[in-house]
């Protein structure tokens, strides 16, 4: 769903192994902006209890999942607990909404029971 020129920046930057050039970078704000949050990068924050708001932390997140969302090679890499999931035995919920990242077809799809609740 993405345009062409954003799809074939994502694709070079794949082959390159280079996330840091402008075309990329313009591909990535694209794709956030389409499918994940919709505040610029540059201006997203964290509550914190400081006068001055806590910044995304590239680094954190370059070491936790990667170079950008298209490729996974941190330490989440290969994270997966669903298997794990029926040990919980307290209520849960998922909160999840249509532009988060997990979105709640996704969610469903871990626990098939679920399906049709709200």
């Amino acid at each position: 769903m993405l345009p062409k020129d954003t799809q074939d920046a994502i694709a070079a930057a794949k082959i390159t192994g280079r996330f840091d050039t402008p075309e990329f970078q313009a591909a990535n704000d694209v794709f956030e902006s389409l499918f994940m949050v919709r505040t610029p990068r540059s201006q997203r924050h964290l509550p914190s209890c400081e006068s001055t708001p806590v910044r995304f932390n590239a680094d954190l997140y370059e070491y936790m999942w990667g170079p950008s969302e298209f490729v996974a090679t941190g330490t989440l890499r290969d994270y997966n607990r669903i298997d794990r999931l029926a040990e919980i035995k307290i209520p849960t919920m998922f909160l999840v909404g249509q532009y988060d990242e997990a979105r709640p077809e996704t969610m469903l799809e871990s626990r098939p029971s679920c399906q049709g609740q709200s």
